[in-house]
């Protein structure tokens, strides 16, 4: 009796005719790949129907994306190195990718300069030690600020210990530190970029990142009456910082304790004094 014959063949064909039809209309219609990167989320929600939600993995187009790059258009490459970054992707089917996430940031920071910090903070995920060592020994802004802006945003890296390590890096990277031998890089303000006045506008928050650190220590001081360790408890306890959650009741009461040593340490202390 003839065994039935394999369907793998036929399923390999329609996917491959498949892949040709969107080649001929992706031509047929003008597209770049660059373009065709640019509206998929756009173009994937109409072709779903008003108020359609995506899947995460479907928001950035690595049909597309890649090709974009080879195009020279630096948000296509951007696309892609988020891609490879989060491991999520329409049509993308690997896992996170480090070393090609630096690799399409960095084509994207040679095209449009705006993209570089993403390049330095794909650099520092891929290579902690690494990252660490340029704010240490190198006193590089953008590692320095990489690894500040992941202590505030809740990913949980750097960890408790790198975080502890970086601190007194970060301080002086804000210029709350400075030795004689390595100014403040906050003194370069006036010639960065405006993604990295943002990330230096991050500074304010280290109180609370190294309260977050040691809070024993700085509760204690806070009972000792120093408002501005009050105060860094309280902006610690309103976001969470470093495993610490946040407790709002907790924030309220440092704050007008703050408010109380220092009426001036706060813009709104007087209303927050007046508050029950």
């Amino acid at each position: 009796m003839d065994e039935a014959p394999s369907p793998w063949p036929m399923i390999g064909g329609i996917f491959a005719v498949a892949i040709v039809g969107g080649l001929f209309f992706q031509w047929l219609e003008g597209d770049t790949w660059a373009e065709d990167c640019r509206s998929h989320e756009v173009e994937l929600r109409a072709s779903r129907g008003e108020g359609a939600r995506l899947a995460p993995d479907e928001y950035h187009s690595f049909w597309s994306c890649p090709s974009g790059c080879d195009e020279g258009d630096a948000y296509s490459c951007n696309e892609t190195a988020l891609i490879y970054a989060s491991g999520q992707g329409y049509t993308y089917s690997g896992g996170v990718d480090w070393p090609k996430a630096v690799a399409y940031a960095g084509r994207a920071c040679a095209l449009e300069s705006r993209y570089c910090v993403v390049e330095a903070k794909y650099r520092c995920k891929s290579d902690p030690v690494a990252c660490r060592e340029a704010c240490t020994f190198g006193g590089d802004f953008a590692a320095c600020s990489t690894l500040l802006e992941g202590m505030l945003d809740g990913s949980g890296w750097p960890s408790a210990s790198t975080a502890a390590d970086a601190l007194p890096l970060l301080r002086v990277a804000c210029g709350l530190d400075a030795p004689s031998d390595l100014p403040p890089l906050a003194r370069k303000a006036g010639i960065l970029s405006t993604e990295q006045k943002r990330q230096l506008s991050q500074c304010a928050s280290l109180p609370a990142v190294a309260c977050a650190l040691d809070l024993a220590t700085c509760a204690q001081t806070c009972d000792d009456g120093e408002a501005a360790t009050c105060k860094a408890l309280a902006d610690l306890f309103d976001a969470g910082r470093v495993g610490i959650r946040e407790d709002k009741v907790k924030a309220s009461a440092y704050r007008a304790k703050a408010c109380t040593l220092d009426a001036s340490i706060e813009p709104d202390c007087a209303a927050i004094l007046l508050s029950p």
